[in-house]
Formats: structure tokens, C-alpha cells, sequence
């Protein structure tokens, strides 16, 4: 049976515990001497956690001021890397897992920064299901933000190849560099056929223009020749640079109209 006495007493809240200054003040001293020890040896992660602890309303006054100064300056020091992860396929994912120095310190990647103790670090990414792994050394250096590392775990196929296309321009070049040879065949023969009938006829005292004419028509045909080779030449150039993917602006060319057929005139 409860007394009276008893169910009144039931009913008050617990007194606090006492608090053991001395040891609290003890914890505060060894957490700030571990820090700045931890600190020196470049690990800073783990020196946050003693100047946090040692900067808490519990510590003495003076402590609690150089543990949040010291916090300060390992935040500044410490460095973080950001990781971007590629499946098999070259696709973003965030399925890694991510260990520093064989600690695992993200089970999946979420796109925000990782922070790591500078100086020589073993990256290890783990793609989903432990089908693949990648193993990395980096230098991590002191007060290096987001810095980017890579977790390709394979890379997209690449394009289809490029069909091989003739431009019209080549078509149009081509058109005039056969046109070319063409008159050249043609004006050529008429030269042949006068310097027949001139060395039947008068040869060795033929009048001056009848040389003259016979002339000209070899000039004609030198002049498609040159002009018809160029002008396929151009065709040709028009084609591969089309197919290489590095378009330039064509070639000018001019089609002149004359009485024995055509000719292109312009720069190649």
C-alpha cells in the first residue's frame, strides 16, 4: 500500500544531477590540448570535433574563447572536395559510394561539398551493387574548397559517323571543271584542224592572221584546261572540307558565257 507521504513525493519532479565541475573542466582542458595536437598533424576533421566540445557554455571562460578561435581557423584550413559521379554509360548518377582512405564518408553522392584532411588521400568510388570500383590517389591541399573530382564509370558510345555528303557547290564546280575540259577537247581540235589546213595550203608562207586565228583557238583550249582542272580541283576541296565538319566560305566563281561554250573565272 502507498502512503500519503509517498504519493506526494511521487509527484515532485527529480533534482538534477550534480554536475562534476572538476571533470567537465578536465574534459574541456584534454579536448582543447587533443585539438591543437590534431590540428598540427593535419587532421582537421577530427580537431573541429575537440575545439566544438571544448567551446561549449561548460568550459571556463578563457578556453572557450581560443577553442572557438581555433575553430575558426581549421574551418578556413579545412578543404572539401565536390564528386561527380557517371555510370557505365557516361549518365550523371548519385548511386556512390565514397570512401577517403578506406572511411566511408558519403553513401551516395548528393551534389554538396565532402570535407577531407589535406595531403596525400586514396579515393575510392563504389558504383551501386559493387559492380564497379575506381580507385584514385589526390593530393589534397589546405584550404582547397569544392574541388571536383571525377567518377566516370564508363563513357557514352560515340556518334554515328557522319554520312559522306557532295554538296551542290561541288556539283556546280564539278559541272564547270567538265565544261572546261570539254571546250578545251573542243577548241583544242579546231587548232589542230586549222594548223592542218594552213600547212596544206600555205604553209611555210601563210598570211599573219590566218596564224593568228589558228593561235587563238590553242589559247582557248589552254585556257579551259587550266580553268576546268582548277574548277574540279575546287569541287574536290568543297567535298572533304564539307565531310571533315569545318565549314570555310566557298570559293567565288563567275560562269562566263562566250561564243564557243563557257567559262568559270575566280579564285580556288
Amino acid at each position: 500500500m502507498v502512503s500519503v507521504g509517498d504519493a506526494a513525493q511521487a509527484g515532485k519532479p527529480k533534482p538534477a544531477p550534480k554536475r562534476d565541475l572538476k571533470a567537465e573542466k578536465k574534459a574541456c582542458v584534454e579536448s582543447h590540448a587533443r585539438g591543437q595536437t590534431l590540428m598540427r598533424e593535419g587532421k582537421l576533421a577530427a580537431a573541429r570535433e575537440d575545439f566544438i566540445a571544448c567551446g561549449l557554455d561548460r568550459c571556463p571562460g578563457a578556453i572557450r574563447k581560443e577553442c572557438a578561435d581555433l575553430l575558426a581557423e581549421v574551418n578556413q584550413k579545412q578543404p572539401s572536395v565536390v564528386i561527380d559521379g557517371r555510370d557505365e554509360v557516361g549518365r550523371p548518377t548519385t548511386e556512390v559510394k565514397v570512401f577517403v582512405d578506406d572511411k566511408e564518408m558519403a553513401a551516395n553522392l548528393d551534389g554538396r561539398a565532402i570535407d577531407v584532411d589535406p595531403g596525400q588521400r586514396t579515393f575510392r568510388y563504389v558504383l551501386k551493387g559493387g559492380k564497379k570500383t575506381i580507385e584514385r590517389k589526390v593530393l589534397v591541399l589546405e584550404g582547397q574548397r569544392s574541388r571536383k573530382l571525377s567518377a566516370v564509370f564508363g563513357y557514352p558510345p560515340p556518334p554515328p559517323p557522319k554520312p559522306f555528303e557532295i554538296p551542290l557547290l561541288s556539283y556546280i564546280l564539278g559541272g564547270v571543271g567538265i565544261g572546261g575540259l570539254g571546250n578545251f577537247a573542243v577548241w583544242g581540235a579546231l587548232g589542230k584542224s586549222k594548223q592542218g589546213d594552213l600547212e596544206d595550203s600555205c604553209a611555210p608562207r601563210c598570211r599573219q592572221e590566218q596564224v593568228d586565228a589558228m593561235r587563238s583557238n590553242y589559247v582557248i583550249a589552254d585556257v579551259s584546261l587550266a580553268l576546268g582542272a582548277a574548277a574540279l580541283g575546287a569541287a574536290v576541296v568543297v567535298t572533304l572540307v564539307h565531310n571533315s565538319g569545318e565549314e570555310k566560305p566557298a570559293p567565288p566563281v563567275n560562269v562566263v558565257l562566250h561564243p564557243g561554250g563557257f567559262m568559270a573565272v575566280g579564285h580556288f
